[in-house]
């Protein structure tokens, strides 16, 4: 129902902070726009550099809605053994080019080298949608639990959706080809208008009803909470078989460990 933001940029002297500003304020008038969400205030902060280099371009948005039913609220979380893991999107990527997006995504960020290409493309017709769709899942009571795919893409999101409980999951996907360059792809990019989503697996059917009401969604099963591990195939190779306690202490040190490795450079 409403919007605020904090603008974070480095020197709007320069031309091109300048432009990194005015181009971050039209998108977001045309993201809430599309959202039909009313920006009710704001502010930013400026001139954030070390030594003339300014910070990377770094709007905040804080968006605030209404529950009036908090039972119909949905955690990010895997809630459930047994339950099915769901790849629900609006996403159909056009203009889309897999290593330009990379480039610009924590995973490219993790491995220290220059950030290259552009952040994903994004069609807000498509986030909208999704928008509409999770919240009448929601309303119906069809989802266990949803969460964004965002830093870090599928594989990141479906790791913290099975730490906050300890749900482990078995999932499998497929890609065009077995290059690595596409397996990468599917496990760290980061697209826009998807989510991880899991349901009871008795109301599949009526989740997949729902969606032809919202035209341009789909949800493609990937798998099932189960275990104490995350566990993914692609093209039906394993290539991630991590026990939870490994990847809930890679979560809980990744400060630390970063730190560390700052300070050994």
């Amino acid at each position: 129902v409403a919007a605020t933001n904090c603008l974070n940029f480095g020197n709007p002297e320069k031309p091109e902070i300048m432009a990194q500003l005015s181009a971050a304020i039209d998108g977001i008038a045309e993201a809430c726009t599309a959202l039909g969400t009313p920006v009710t205030g704001g502010n930013v902060s400026l001139y954030n550099e070390t030594s003339g280099v300014g910070i990377y371009p770094t709007p905040v948005i804080g968006v605030v809605g209404i529950f009036n039913d908090v039972t119909k609220a949905i955690p990010s979380s895997f809630q459930r053994e047994g339950d099915t893991v769901l790849f629900l999107s609006a996403f159909r990527g056009t203009g889309r080019n897999a290593q330009r997006d990379l480039g610009a995504s924590a995973f490219a960020q993790s491995l220290g080298l220059p950030l290259w290409g552009e952040p994903v493309v994004l069609d807000l017709d498509e986030e909208a949608i999704l928008h509409k769709t999770l919240a009448a899942l929601a309303t119906r009571g069809l989802l266990r639990s949803a969460t964004d795919i965002s830093d870090g893409g599928f594989v990141t999101a479906a790791a913290k959706a099975a730490l906050s409980h300890g749900l482990g999951a078995e999932l499998a996907t497929r890609t065009q080809s077995d290059e690595p360059l596409f397996f990468t792809e599917v496990l760290f990019a980061e697209i826009g208008s998807s989510v991880i989503a899991t349901c009871d697996p008795a109301k599949l059917s009526d989740l997949q009803a729902v969606l032809t009401d919202f035209p341009g969604t789909y949800a493609a099963p990937l798998g099932s909470v189960t275990g104490s591990s995350l566990r993914v195939s692609i093209n039906g190779r394993l290539v991630i078989d991590e026990p939870l306690t490994s990847l809930a202490h890679a979560y809980a040190t990744a400060l630390e460990s970063q730190l560390a490795e700052e300070v050994r450079a």
